[in-house]
């Protein structure tokens, strides 16, 4: 059993070394593929060359290449790691999706064997297959998340075509049919306020001018391509962490903090 992920980013200070270090822990770290978009900051591009000599693939895209096409870029090395014939699986991930599942009883489980046993059982599937919910990160409570539908896709052998920009749909060569699965992605898509306000105004300039408030209300109104940015723009501090409070839609996962420490990720790293 043998899976890719694929990966792009650009400047991911916080989330880049926990997702190389965790899914180098299930699947190997010759088996993880990172596309970097021209990363500035120092310590990240430390971090890419010295877990390439770990055996990560690391491949370097121009700063100015159009982030639209995100989708293209990873549909490519996507196809390009299926051509092999190595891979049973292959994952477009963002650098803050980590793969865990639920198991038979729907516990959430990130324990390695569990895994490449019930990603074994995927194997033979021709479907795209689907990923149908998140653990979204709450800061300041390690391992304890937001349990909320989402809507991704990856592929067995063979299967690779395209996926779109955010891989929430993919294309395969093989079948149109789709099938839902227990893998889930806990979301580290909360960070410190400071840090969520630059990064969701770094994305959003892809799409839209970010100088005008009227402008951006408009993109949100009409659910442009990453309109749910312009809701982090909107919160005031003090409106961003009052969400922050476990409640009804929250899971406890205290394996996922275990194996973080276990591997020397600081579990509260999306809270500096």
């Amino acid at each position: 059993m043998r899976a890719a992920c694929v990966m792009m980013q650009r400047n991911e200070e916080d989330c880049l070394e926990p997702w190389l270090r965790f899914h180098g822990y299930l699947f190997g770290y010759y088996n993880l593929f990172v596309l970097d978009h021209g990363s500035t900051i120092p310590a990240v591009l430390q971090t890419l060359e010295r877990y390439r000599r770990l055996g990560v693939h690391v491949s370097a895209l121009p700063a100015d290449a159009d982030f639209k096409r995100k989708g293209e870029f990873v549909s490519a090395v996507l196809q390009q790691a299926d051509s092999t014939g190595l891979y049973d699986l292959l994952f477009p991930l963002d650098c803050d999706e980590f793969v865990v599942m639920r198991d038979e009883t729907g516990r959430p489980s990130c324990e390695r064997a569990g895994l490449l046993a019930y990603f074994e059982s995927l194997a033979a599937e021709t479907a795209i297959l689907q990923v149908c919910e998140n653990f979204l990160n709450t800061l300041g409570h390690p391992g304890i998340f937001f349990a909320l539908p989402y809507q991704k896709v990856f592929f067995t052998r063979g299967g690779c075509g395209h996926v779109d920009e955010g891989a929430h749909t993919g294309v395969s060569p093989r079948s149109a049919q789709t099938k839902s699965t227990r893998i889930v992605y806990v979301h580290f898509h909360h960070a410190a306020y400071e840090k969520l306000q630059r990064k969701s105004l770094e994305k959003l300039r892809h799409y839209v001018s970010t100088d005008d408030r009227a402008t951006l209300a408009a993109y949100e109104a009409k659910r442009g391509v990453g309109w749910h940015l312009v809701l982090n723009l909107r919160r005031t501090k003090e409106e961003y962490m009052s969400i922050m409070v476990p409640g009804g839609l929250s899971i406890e996962f205290p394996e996922i903090v275990t194996i973080f420490e276990l591997l020397g990720i600081d579990p509260r790293f999306c809270d500096r």
